[in-house]
């Protein structure tokens, strides 16, 4: 976790930024550490109004954090009917939610509350073509859009031209 304590110029506030979305219980100690070292003071009770408020900030922050990251584990079988779209080039290479590095090219597919390690099969209504996909990401990010699916999938189910489209996803494998 990076925290960053700094003391404003004109003013005696101290400034809390947090950089990460570590639990509580790490802020904490660097706290104790920014006083032992003193670069934190305690003066008139600021210190303790301004802790207060950075604890309770991070606090609502893991909270709102854990409630929009919630996994819904799925029986097999389970559907859902949506619009699909893929994505590939802009983050071949780079690291995906679950930690793995994303190949544009494998079956994969990104869900916004399917456990990681869920195997889907994804139907395209328009053309009747399906393919199994793993869940290993988060997404997709737009509003009305049920799964981001890998370019190759997207490859397998005819629908790249397009971009977008009308699918049917069904669990066949949990983790």
């Amino acid at each position: 976790m990076n925290a960053f304590i700094s003391k404003s110029r004109e003013t005696s506030i101290y400034r809390f930024s947090l950089t990460s979305r570590e639990p509580l219980e790490y802020f904490i100690p660097m706290m104790k550490n920014a006083l032992k070292h003193r670069l934190i003071h305690e003066s008139r009770g600021n210190f303790t109004y301004s802790l207060i408020f950075a604890l309770l900030a991070v606090f609502a922050l893991q909270i709102s954090c854990a409630q929009k990251l919630q996994t819904k584990p799925r029986k097999i079988g389970w559907e859902q009917k949506g619009t699909a779209c893929w994505y590939g080039d802009k983050y071949h290479g780079r690291r995906t939610s679950s930690g793995e590095v994303f190949d544009m090219h494998k079956l994969t597919a990104a869900h916004p509350s399917l456990p990681f390690g869920t195997v889907v099969r994804v139907r395209n209504l328009s053309n009747g073509k399906e393919v199994l996909v793993r869940i290993n990401d988060r997404g997709p990010t737009v509003r009305g859009r049920i799964i981001d699916l890998a370019y190759g999938a997207a490859k397998e189910l005819d629908m790249v031209s397009a971009g977008l489209a009308e699918v049917e996803l069904t669990v066949v494998e949990t983790p």
